[in-house]
């Protein structure tokens, strides 16, 4: 379950069914830039997030305004923009959909633990970027899944020791 999450395509622009512009709207949207998911265990636990959800950065598209401010690194929580909390990838895309493109957002993250601020500005739409669905009640689902993992960990190991064990069952890649 973990697994589809963590491959889900979406750059900050998902179209809810029913919720958002059509197909040929997308030139006159706003996107950061950024392909998000729901929180993962490990993410969540290391930034103690046990009791509320938020969206975690996967990786940054280049040609966007994550790109160019430089400092929204893969493994991200994004909590709040412009002080409106985030505990959801709908509760981003909405947030950034209702602004315009050229838009400057300051953007609440947690990185390991620490909270730090990111300022960007919002760019247009990529026309290569695909206008996706994103089925909210999976998320909450994954969300209650993520949390439930969490505070297992939490409850099972000492400061360190989860780490240590994640990394023990993580496969490493030989280059050669």
């Amino acid at each position: 379950m973990a697994r589809w999450c963590c491959l889900l395509l979406c750059c900050l622009g998902l179209l809810a069914a029913g919720d958002g512009p059509v197909d040929s709207d997308y030139q006159t949207l706003p996107m950061l830039g950024i392909e998000m998911s729901p929180i993962t265990p490990r993410i969540r636990y290391q930034n103690r997030m046990f009791d509320r959800d938020a969206v975690q950065v996967l990786e940054i598209v280049p040609g966007t305004g994550a790109e160019a401010a430089g400092t929204l690194v893969p493994g991200d929580v994004i909590v709040a923009i412009d002080d409106e909390p985030i505990e959801s990838m709908a509760d981003l895309r909405r947030s950034v959909w209702a602004r315009d493109p050229g838009t400057g957002v300051v953007l609440d993250v947690r990185r390991r633990g620490a909270v730090v601020t990111v300022s960007a500005v919002l760019g247009p739409w990529l026309e290569h970027i695909p206008l996706d669905p994103v089925d909210a009640e999976d998320e909450a689902d994954y969300n209650a899944w993520s949390r439930a993992q969490a505070l297992d960990a939490l409850r099972r190991f000492r400061p360190g020791e989860y780490e240590a064990w994640l990394a023990a069952r993580t496969p490493t890649v030989q280059v050669p």
